[in-house]
């Protein structure tokens, strides 16, 4: 899954490019921002997420006494069927990489605010 992670990075960094010479269309001159500057903070922001994705995933498998059975094939794992929970263990990284460089996009690079007033009127009772 490197790979994939790598090119991962590297596609959320060219989204936070790309959202910025969107936004510097139409910005003057003054309100322009650095497109380098946030291509490399959406890499860092993404790297993050994945790192700490990964912690989860050690402390998950700590907290449940280990992970006895060994994760991916015989060729380059260790052998095994890990099922579901290896699934989720392999993808968790990259999942919570990519919502937290969305989260950072959506405040500080959009400067847009989480409205969930639409969801709770969704859930809420009507009468």
């Amino acid at each position: 899954m490197g790979a994939f992670s790598g090119l991962i990075t590297f596609a959320v960094a060219y989204w936070y490019l790309q959202t910025v010479s969107n936004l510097n269309e139409t910005a003057a001159d003054e309100d322009k921002k650095n497109g380098w500057k946030w291509f490399w903070i959406g890499a860092g922001v993404y790297f993050g997420g994945f790192l700490f994705g990964m912690l989860l995933d050690r402390l998950s498998v700590s907290a449940t006494g280990g992970f006895d059975i060994g994760v991916g094939s015989g060729l380059f794992g260790t052998g095994g069927d890990s099922g579901f929970f290896g699934i989720v263990l392999e993808l968790m990284p990259m999942i919570i990489g990519i919502a937290a460089a969305y989260v950072v996009r959506r405040l500080w690079l959009l400067k847009k605010k989480f409205d969930f007033s639409a969801l709770t009127s969704r859930f809420s009772a009507k009468k």
